[in-house]
């Protein structure tokens, strides 16, 4: 069988790890900075499984309602160690992709106050850490089969390291000619490499399609920008659905810009 000989083909790269985040329907995406300069897209399988405790009869209600999801919670009753009660007895749901957990978890606090979840609301990241010893921007070896599905993962690395060889990154810059809080700005200079371009943001069409292509010529891992958050990147987002043209800010076709508030720490 064709499809078998594929599946069953085994490669080997090794490179700097970039990102993951959750597939909808399956495990997870890995990004991964190759050796060769390529920059790959790997499957990897990633259920992950929460635990709620509490009196029997309202985790049997919990059953109950983890059975008529649309997505697969496969279920299992089970012994886990609390770290204050000891041994316990859970109810273990297992998710084909964290992709779901998020939102399921929000429903069943919110449908089951009474019950206690544990490993509920970890990030994707911090799981796979976890379970594989990765970090951002780690060396690692991975096995892929014919239909890029990661088959092992090693480590090279250790987060602990002080001299380390660093990733190669393709970085582009965003920069604009004033201050918006002084100004208003009417210019932004896109550096890349070597080159620099300037863009005139009066001219609004033409400024979308040079980004546009400048960002899939150059394909950045990194964009840094000045006044990005709070000035810049929404001026973009605004312009880009005003003129019906989506700037490629993705290298993943079907991902979204994710936005979350700022954090601040003293």
């Amino acid at each position: 069988n064709s499809n078998d000989f594929y599946r069953n083909r085994m490669n080997n790269f090794t490179g700097w790890l970039l990102d993951l985040y959750p597939h909808p329907e399956r495990g997870i995406i890995l990004w991964l900075i190759c050796d060769d300069g390529q920059r790959r897209c790997l499957r990897q399988d990633f259920p992950v499984t929460f635990y709620a405790a509490g009196p029997s009869h309202r985790l049997r209600d919990l059953w109950k309602f983890l059975q008529n999801q649309p997505m697969r919670v496969e279920l299992a009753r089970a012994e886990r160690n609390d770290l204050i009660h000891g041994v316990t007895v859970v109810l273990a749901a297992a998710l084909d992709s964290p992709f779901w957990l998020p939102e399921l978890f929000q429903t069943v606090t919110n449908l089951f106050p009474d019950l206690l979840f544990y490993d509920a609301d970890l990030h994707v990241s911090l799981r796979h850490a976890a379970k594989h010893g990765t970090f951002p921007m780690a060396r690692c070896h991975v096995t892929v089969d014919g239909q890029n599905f990661i088959q092992e993962i090693n480590v090279l690395d250790s987060k602990w390291d002080i001299d380390y060889e660093a990733a190669p990154l393709n970085i582009l810059t965003l920069e604009m000619d004033a201050d918006p809080f002084h100004k208003e700005p009417e210019k932004v200079f896109v550096r890349a490499k070597r080159d620099c371009s300037t863009l005139d943001l009066r001219q609004e069409e033409t400024t979308l399609a040079f980004l546009s292509y400048l960002l899939h010529r150059h394909d950045p891992d990194l964009i840094l920008t000045a006044h990005g958050d709070t000035y810049l990147l929404p001026l973009l987002l605004n312009l880009s659905e005003k003129h019906n043209r989506p700037l490629p800010w993705n290298r993943d076709p079907n991902g979204e810009i994710r936005q979350k508030k700022e954090r601040s720490y003293h």
